[in-house]
């Protein structure tokens, strides 16, 4: 009836060309933001452990304070800064992937691609953060013995910090 109103049904060609195409966007997508983050990011995550692994063998001979209560304040200092790091690198990642971000706003997507962004970047942070306490936990010995020592020489300072 009324051939000139029925609507034209999409063929199965169409269909399929329209999903390979959204395919290859995203793939080329993913492969965009993976290049950023491994070339922009990928040292990041051991320069940071080092910073923090420098900082627990100094504390492990300081003389002024007790050595764990350095460590301490030196980890809660690095989760600090994992904490601008994340924020840091969602501002860049937004940059850097903004005409992605501006194509998946025209089909629709971009609440599901800055969400994965996040996501990815948040995952990032928490790995070194997890990286962190392992490490505040591989040095937990030798600073404790450290603690137990400086307590031992300066007996006058350490009640100035009460142990935890």
């Amino acid at each position: 009836m009324f051939g000139w109103f029925r609507k034209k049904s999409v063929t199965r060609e169409a269909d399929t060309e329209a999903f390979r195409l959204g395919e290859r966007v995203a793939q080329e997508i993913f492969a965009s933001f993976d290049h950023f983050m491994k070339s922009r990011f990928c040292g990041l995550h051991d320069n940071y452990l080092n910073v923090l692994r420098g900082n627990f063998q100094t504390d492990i001979g300081i003389t002024d304070a007790p050595p764990m209560t350095a460590a301490r304040i030196h980890y809660e200092i690095f989760l600090d800064e994992v904490s601008y790091l994340k924020q840091k690198m969602n501002d860049e990642v937004a940059h850097h992937m903004n005409s992605w971000i501006e194509i998946a706003d025209e089909t629709g997507c971009r609440p599901h691609l800055e969400q994965f962004f996040q996501q990815e970047v948040s995952k990032f942070c928490d790995d070194l953060a997890i990286a962190g306490r392992t490490l505040f936990t591989d040095y937990a010995i030798p600073l404790k013995d450290a603690d137990v020592s400086w307590r031992k020489v300066y007996p006058e300072l350490a009640e100035k910090f009460p142990e935890k």
